[in-house]
């Protein structure tokens, strides 16, 4: 960022920037206490669960391969049955 950071921390500052813009929005969009699922890869899921923390959010995660295999596993069982 124009030098202030070593070239190799920019794209984890973009990041962090990213998400709490993200958070921010959606802490506004769903106020008070709805569940936030969180379904994404392991680094992004520490990341956000950081983010929404520092709300006083808690978020539940599920692992991306893990949400579409119980996602595929579901909609075979309905089409067979």
């Amino acid at each position: 960022m124009l030098g202030a950071l070593p070239r190799e921390q920019v794209s984890e500052f973009l990041s962090g920037l990213l998400i709490g813009a993200e958070v921010a929005t959606l802490s506004d969009t769903f106020a008070g206490q709805q569940a936030i699922s969180l379904v994404a890869g392991s680094s992004l899921t520490s990341r956000y669960q950081q983010a929404f923390a520092a709300i006083g959010r808690e978020v539940s995660a599920v692992a991306g391969d893990t949400a579409f295999q119980t996602g595929i596993r579901s909609i075979a069982y309905a089409v067979a049955n």
